[in-house]
């Protein structure tokens, strides 16, 4: 049988997820394998690549799964029979766990499911919409934390060079004409309103929650508006035609997020990879504040923030990608990697591996330090403890460091390796219930502070007697509130010390009082009085609480 008869009804599969770079052969969960396509939309004979770059079987150029398995159009009809017997007993199974009202509730919500999905006349797109449901059903919370977890990886890269030409020609000259033509393309699966609102009626609650704050965009005020960013998320269209816009954190958007998933048949819409549920973002394919061509002003946000411009991609190509044209993620993410081999990236991933089970140890290690609830220190723990286990973990990142130099080979892996610091202030700091950060100057992301700042306030803190402890977590608090404030690291760090919370030794250490010195130095200089007020604090063993 030659290459074309082989593949069966994959063409009509591969119409469907046109765009996308990757058609799923078999279309059964984390099972779906992935074909790369030419630039007319054929598939092509060569390497398939799984979801973390493993590569499966080839048959005459194609790859298949161990089973030679090539889904054919024509079994779509029994296979979607099969599915749906799966869907209604995972359906029943479920509703032995609710009482009667709310039995009743679930019945009539999947009632309006299977009536919906009833008047949808492919048998292909059926079945890749219960397929979506299954897979929005093993969601488990998103995954925020963890080394190397924003990389691209062997498969990521793979795929973005496979679909370079196609993702330069759809973005083009980046205009809203350009980037609607190219979601389009991307979001070609046809679904109806009916059935976007009665498959949503019946997705995990958990699942839904996270759709509804995808692709918060700021907090900040529009440049020649008093309406807040916050409010002006698009959420849909008005009867008139108009946007209809409001808070991300809103049913509607979730509505969308969940439509743009099945409209991409739940893949990547950049890489043709498999949406990770647990770690996905809404993509504006033109950024939010990209600047090309200038800063961007009420006009640009509204065309950007909408419908036209929205695409689903996995989270780390969306944290690489962030405001860049098409042309810069290539020429500063993609470009760079694109002779790496698979070894490569799996050195250097089991070193991101290690680097996160140092991680685990800290956070487990930080329990232990807590004081009674859960919250503040506790009455054992001294400066003497805190810096035994702070030089241990430092210990552990110095040997880290050397390791991932040895298989660093490019400049950015290269200042990785570099980047791999101890993070245990930060760490045992959120375990007490404190606040770790504060919000950047684009209102859309929140920012760390330097280590030491936390190991300083957290070494202080641990030098005070137990029953004023609680002063130093209200301080905290309050330099926080002054930070947020200000969208400025160094106001938490000039607060910490107005409010005497560092001890004068550690300002007085050339490595760990380094990040307040600069501080206190430049509150001496700005104001000669106001100086020698905060100096006193000092001079009297820093015991800011009692009556300074």
């Amino acid at each position: 049988m030659d290459f074309q008869a082989r593949l069966g009804g994959a063409e009509a599969v591969a119409e469907k997820v046109r765009g996308t770079g990757a058609v799923c052969e078999r279309g059964r969960g984390a099972d779906r394998l992935l074909y790369e396509r030419d630039g007319a939309g054929r598939l092509c004979e060569g390497k398939v690549f799984g979801r973390r770059g493993q590569k499966v079987g080839v048959l005459d150029g194609v790859g298949v799964g161990d089973d030679d398995d090539v889904v054919d159009e024509m079994d779509d009809d029994d296979d979607f029979e099969s599915d749906f017997e799966k869907f209604s007993q995972d359906k029943e199974e479920m509703m032995k766990s609710l009482n009667d009202r709310q039995k009743k509730i679930m019945e009539k919500k999947f009632g309006a499911f299977t009536e919906s999905l009833k008047k949808i006349p492919s048998a292909t797109d059926k079945k890749s919409f219960l397929q979506s449901m299954a897979h929005a059903k093993t969601f488990e919370g998103r995954v925020n934390a963890g080394a190397g977890k924003n990389n691209l990886g062997y498969a990521d890269i793979q795929n973005l060079m496979a679909n370079r030409d196609r993702l330069l020609k759809g973005y083009g000259d980046g205009s809203p004409e350009q980037i609607k033509k190219f979601v389009q393309s991307v979001r070609a699966i046809k679904v109806s309103d009916e059935f976007v609102d009665a498959s949503f009626e019946v997705l995990p609650e958990a699942f839904k929650k996270s759709l509804s704050g995808k692709g918060q965009v700021t907090t900040d005020k529009y440049v020649s508006d008093d309406k807040a960013h916050k409010d002006m998320h698009y959420l849909g269209r008005n009867e008139d035609g108009t946007a209809r816009r409001g808070p991300a954190s809103n049913k509607d958007r979730a509505k969308l997020m969940w439509r743009i998933y099945l409209e991409q048949g739940g893949r990547d819409a950049y890489t043709g990879l498999p949406l990770d549920l647990q770690a996905m973002d809404l993509e504006h394919v033109r950024g939010f504040n990209n600047k090309d061509g200038g800063k961007p002003g009420k006009v640009e946000w509204e065309q950007r923030e909408n419908d036209d411009n929205m695409t689903l991609i996995n989270s780390n190509v969306n944290q690489q990608k962030v405001d860049l044209s098409m042309e810069e993620f290539f020429k500063n993410k993609v470009d760079p990697n694109k002779d790496k081999g698979e070894d490569d990236f799996g050195g250097i991933e089991k070193l991101f591996d290690k680097q996160n089970q140092i991680g685990t140890v800290g956070d487990e290690l930080a329990q232990t330090l807590l004081g009674e609830g859960g919250k503040g220190l506790a009455e054992g723990v001294s400066r003497e403890i805190l810096d035994e286990h702070f030089a241990s973990d430092d210990n552990s990142y110095n040997s880290l460091r050397e390791e991932f130099r040895k298989v660093a080979t490019t400049p950015k892996d290269k200042a990785k390796a570099a980047g791999m610091k101890s993070k245990l202030g930060k760490t045992l700091l959120k375990a007490t219930g404190l606040a770790r950060g504060i919000t950047d100057k684009s209102g859309r992301r929140t920012v760390a502070l330097q280590e030491n700042v936390y190991r300083g306030f957290l070494k202080s803190m641990a030098n005070a007697k137990p029953a004023d402890r609680q002063k130093y977590m209200e301080g905290w608090a309050e330099a926080i509130k002054v930070g947020n404030e200000e969208r400025e690291p160094k106001a938490v760090n000039r607060k910490l010390l107005e409010l005497g919370l560092i001890d004068e030794d550690i300002l007085n250490d050339k490595k760990a009082g380094k990040v307040f010195k600069e501080e206190y130095d430049e509150t001496k200089r700005t104001s000669e009085t106001y100086g020698r007020m905060f100096i006193s604090k000092y001079h009297k063993d820093n015991k800011y609480f009692y009556g300074i």
